[in-house]
């Protein structure tokens, strides 16, 4: 019996069991329609010391870093840059940036996590469709439908039913991570696994993905930061 309680996920689009271990030590188990229990408690056990390995990872953590508080003088991160939140000296009614600086009016600092939260979830909207349009064009795939979520632990997600699911967090990094998450997920419509084969469909669209990649790693969590 495996020590490990993971995710199961059947897709009818693979043909061999995957597995992956999320930030927050999720792990998960990617299966073909119709395996039997039996089968993944084989490869549970078969794949322990990889598991135990990547679960000891010093880049996972169990909790989601705590919500700091939005006040003049905080950065905020858009599309890979830091910008100053400032309190404007007059009466201002919503949140503004005017391409290098937030300004919000005084009285409606008790609400700026919230407001912050909103207007970066828009542009996430008036960026990542687009580009999600684009490079399925490109690649010759069609999906459901797009989301934009609070996804916690995953920067992305595709679905048995060709949903693409993005978190909205995304639009606090660079053009190019953002690129490299849309291209990642578009791809699992051509190859449900991560196969050689799959990161060369990557490599096509994106030949440096692995900056991309590597970007995210190292400073996903600042993304994180905003509740």
């Amino acid at each position: 019996m495996s020590p490990f309680a993971p995710e199961i996920k059947f897709s009818n689009r693979r043909r061999t069991i995957g597995l992956t271990v999320e930030r927050d030590r999720q792990l998960v188990v990617h299966a073909p329609t119709g395996t039997s229990n039996e089968t993944i408690q084989t490869i549970l056990h078969q794949k322990r010391h990889w598991i135990q390995e990547k679960l000891a990872h010093p880049q996972k953590y169990p909790v989601a870093p705590a919500t700091p508080t939005v006040r003049p003088g905080s950065s905020i991160y858009f599309l890979g840059r830091t910008h100053l939140l400032q309190t404007a000296p007059v009466p201002v009614a919503s949140l503004h940036f005017d391409g290098h600086t937030f300004t919000l009016g005084a009285a409606l600092l008790p609400k700026a996590n919230a407001l912050v939260q909103t207007w970066l979830r828009q542009q996430a909207q008036a960026v990542i469709k687009p580009r999600v349009e684009r490079f399925a064009k490109s690649l010759g795939v069609t999906y459901q439908r797009i989301q934009l979520l609070d996804l916690k632990y995953r920067w992305g997600s595709c679905t048995a039913n060709a949903a693409l699911l993005f978190n909205w967090r995304l639009i606090q990094a660079p053009s190019t991570v953002i690129n490299y998450i849309i291209v990642h997920e578009l791809a699992h419509l051509l190859i449900p696994d991560h196969s050689p084969a799959f990161w060369n469909v990557v490599a096509v669209q994106l030949p440096l993905y692995e900056r991309a990649k590597n970007w995210l790693r190292e400073n996903g969590a600042l993304l994180e930061e905003l509740g």
